[in-house]
Order: C-alpha cells, then sequence, then structure tokens
C-alpha cells in the first residue's frame, strides 16, 4: 500500500508542478548514459553565431558594404597619376661632321635620360553627380547591414525555436517516465490482488499490455528528443551525437502590447529596413543620371621631369623641371541616347523599389497580426490547460486510491490516466506554442537579439 501511494504521489507530482517548474525538468534517457552538458539559451545564441554559414556570408557582404563607403569611390577625392617613367641609358660610336670641316667622333658614347611625368586632377563639378554617387553607396552600405542583420536574426529565431523544441520533448519524457512508473505500480497491485483472488486475471493482462502501451510511448518520445537534440547540434555546429540537457524553461513573460510591436516593427525589422535603403539608393541613382546632362570639370596640376646627359653632340646635358595648372572640361552633347535610356531604367527602378517596399510593409503588418492573434490566444488556452490540468491530476488520485481499495476497475483508471497524460502533453505543446509565436513577434519587430540578451 505504502508502494501504491509512492507511485501516484511520484506520479501526480510532475504535473501539479508542470505549469511552475518546467525548467527543472531535464531527461534521465535509456540511452547509454554519460555525463551530460548543460546549455542554456543564451550560450546556444552565442554558439550559433560563430558557426552559422549563413551569417558569416552576410557579415562578408556587410563588410564589402561598409568598404565601399568611401569618398573616394563616389570620386569626391582628387586622384594622383604617374602618367610616364623612364630611365634609359644608351653607348653608341659617334661620327659627327659639320659643314666648317670639323668633325666629332666618339666611340662608346654614353648618353642617360631620366623622364617623369605625373598628373593630380580633382573632380570640382560634374552637376553634384559624386555627391548622388556617396549617398547612393550610404544607401548600399544600409543595405549591407541591414540584410546580415536580417540573417543574424533569423538564425537566432531559428536556435530558439530549435532550443524550446529539446525542452518541450525533455519534459514530455519527464511525463511518459511518471506514466510508465504510474503502469508499473498498477502493475504491481494487480498481481498482488490476483494472487490473493481479489482480481481476475484479466486485470492483470490488461494492467500488463497498458505498460507495455506506455513503455512504447515512452520509446517513441525518448527518440523524438534524440532527433531534437541532434537537430539543434547541426544548426549550432556541433557534433549530432552531442548529448546534452537544456537548462531554461518555457517561461512566460507579460503579454506584449500589439501596439509597441508594430512601432518596433517599422522602426528596427531589418527587412524592412532594407527595403527603404533600396528604395534611396534607386532615387539616388536616379538623380546621378540626372547629373550627366551637366558638363564636368576638372583642375588639373601637371609636374614634368626631363633630365639629359650625352657625351655625343653638341649639347653635353638639359634638364627641364615644370608644373602645368589648367582645367579640363568634357561634356557629352550626344550619347546616341544611351543616357535617356539609363535614365528611363533608372525611373522604372526607382517605382519597383517604391511598390516593394510597400508590398515588404503590407506583408509584414499581415504576419505581425496574424502570429499576435496566435500569441494572444495561446495565453488563454495555457490558462485553460492549466486549469485541466489540475482537475485531471485530482482525478488520477482519485481513481487510483479507489483502484487499490478495488471500488474502481482498470479502464476507469485508464482512462483518468490517459486523460492526465494528454492533459500535460498539451499543457506544455501550448506552452511551446506562445513561446514559438513570441520568439516570431519579436522577429519581426527587430528586437529578438536585445530581448534575448535581457530577458534570458
Amino acid at each position: 500500500m505504502k508502494k501504491a501511494e509512492k507511485g501516484i504521489r511520484k506520479f501526480t507530482k510532475v504535473f501539479k508542478w508542470l505549469p511552475i517548474q518546467l525548467s527543472f525538468c531535464f531527461l534521465l534517457t535509456s540511452f547509454p548514459l554519460f555525463a551530460q552538458d548543460s546549455l542554456s539559451l543564451k550560450q546556444a545564441v552565442e554558439i550559433g553565431l560563430e558557426v552559422n554559414f549563413n551569417i558569416q556570408i552576410f557579415r562578408n557582404n556587410r563588410e564589402i558594404a561598409i568598404r565601399n563607403y568611401q569618398p573616394g569611390v563616389a570620386g569626391l577625392l582628387p586622384e594622383l597619376e604617374i602618367i610616364d617613367a623612364r630611365a634609359t641609358r644608351s653607348i653608341d660610336d659617334v661620327r659627327q661632321e659639320f659643314l666648317d670641316g670639323q668633325a666629332n667622333i666618339r666611340n662608346n658614347a654614353v648618353t642617360d635620360r631620366v623622364f617623369l611625368l605625373a598628373r593630380l586632377q580633382q573632380l570640382v563639378f560634374d552637376g553634384f553627380g559624386q555627391f548622388r554617387r556617396f549617398k547612393a553607396l550610404k544607401a548600399l552600405r544600409d543595405v549591407g547591414i541591414y540584410q546580415s542583420d536580417s540573417a543574424t536574426q533569423s538564425t537566432v529565431r531559428d536556435i530558439c525555436i530549435g532550443y524550446y523544441t529539446v525542452v518541450l520533448e525533455q519534459f514530455l519524457v519527464k511525463v511518459f517516465r511518471a506514466n510508465v512508473e504510474l503502469s508499473a505500480e498498477r502493475v504491481r497491485i494487480a498481481r498482488d490482488k490476483f494472487e490473493l483472488g481479489r482480481f481476475s486475471k484479466l486485470d492483470l493482462l490488461a494492467a500488463q499490455v497498458d505498460y507495455i502501451e506506455d513503455t512504447v510511448e515512452l520509446v517513441h518520445q525518448l527518440e523524438n528528443l534524440y532527433t531534437a537534440k541532434t537537430s539543434l547540434n547541426i544548426f549550432l555546429g556541433r557534433e549530432p551525437a552531442l548529448d546534452y540537457y537544456a537548462t531554461d524553461s518555457l517561461k512566460i513573460y507579460e503579454q506584449i502590447p500589439l501596439v509597441r510591436l508594430q512601432e518596433q516593427m517599422y522602426r528596427f525589422n531589418p527587412v524592412i529596413k532594407a527595403a527603404e535603403a533600396n528604395w534611396r539608393w534607386a532615387k539616388y541613382v536616379l538623380q546621378s543620371t540626372k547629373s550627366e546632362h551637366w558638363p564636368s570639370i576638372w583642375l588639373i596640376l601637371r609636374f614634368q621631369l626631363d633630365d639629359f646627359t650625352t657625351q655625343a653632340g653638341f649639347l653635353a646635358s638639359n634638364s627641364v623641371v615644370g608644373y602645368t595648372i589648367g582645367a579640363r572640361l568634357s561634356w557629352f552633347l550626344f550619347q546616341g541616347f544611351r543616357l535617356n535610356i539609363r535614365q528611363q531604367n533608372a525611373r522604372t527602378s526607382l517605382r519597383t523599389t517604391s511598390t516593394f517596399l510597400s508590398l515588404t510593409q503590407l506583408e509584414f503588418d499581415a504576419l505581425l497580426n496574424q502570429i499576435y492573434f496566435r500569441y494572444a490566444n495561446s495565453f488563454i488556452l495555457v490558462k485553460l490547460e492549466r486549469k485541466n490540468l489540475e482537475i485531471a491530476r485530482e482525478n488520477v488520485a482519485i481513481v487510483f486510491a479507489r483502484y487499490r481499495l478495488g471500488k474502481s476497475d482498470f479502464v476507469q483508471l485508464r482512462l483518468v490516466q490517459r486523460n492526465a497524460v494528454v492533459a500535460a502533453s498539451r499543457l506544455v505543446q501550448a506552452l511551446f506554442t506562445l513561446k514559438a509565436a513570441e520568439v516570431e513577434l519579436l522577429r519581426i519587430s527587430g528586437t529578438i537579439l536585445e530581448e534575448v540578451e535581457r530577458l534570458y
């Protein structure tokens, strides 16, 4: 009798503390046991951000976009060019005869020459095109940054959901294991009472069948947990077979107001911000093409060095060092309509990016409302499932006590036992759905990184 009471207390205790202490429900698997590493959600996020390949690719693109945002790329800085640089030496046999009868005859005459021509030029006016190109580069830099942020936040979302899946499967293992222990206690009671002649063999066989059925469910649930852990390990770039237990829980925080999420979405969502930056880029590209209707004016400073010495001829040396300052103007008066075509294409691109921006905002607004509806409903479902679990737990305690006294049959006990398992499973599933919706809402609002750091 004491063993029976112990079994029922163990079973009901699992369900009693389910809404409060999910964080302490860890796996006791039937696989080969060895020391398990603990893994918190924050640790999982840190590992994932370091090794995820998509994030590495977008980080590289981000570096390129930031590096390209330089004044020199837009033509705002002067250009220094060495046009020609030469140093030569020639050795010749020379024979020169002049009109006055004199002659200049030299063997192995050496002639040296050093020549340098350099140019410094600065574009001072091109219809303000260089300033618009610089703004376009800034917009491209922003696109690269926001795309990198979007990849990072999507990865954090996937890590959180994968982690919470492990937490979900861990607790379901705990539930099914407690259910198996209760079924084992029921088999023991049925065997004792059968031996005393108080139960029929049908009661004992039914208890044994139910015990096997519950054990099979536990084995399947252990497989589900192993699959969830393996999937998360692969996503984190770790050994697939690495065992661990998830230490965080499906903790519920205060419900986030929809208005606040909408405000944050338009301010911080990286996909929307990238679409806005892409629209700005298209606008500056169009303005840049309009600048080509104006002439381009360059200020030019040219430096020349020409040093010449020779042993052949009547001129022994000649040295020239000088600077030339000037301006150059170029103006395309006709380009075969190429400029007009580029302007038309730029206008079309601007309309396309504007439409894409509106579409992106509309899609995220719809997605936010859809996920928030699920999020708000999950709070209601969790409250109902908690109440349902309390009732199911009480039913188990009552019917098991009656079964022990022989006042309830195995059919009634099996029914309330299954109801309790289903109630516990539904509650933890409702908690998981709520957390998954919460994580998705934080991603849509563009604040998931900050919230994970603050809350977890």
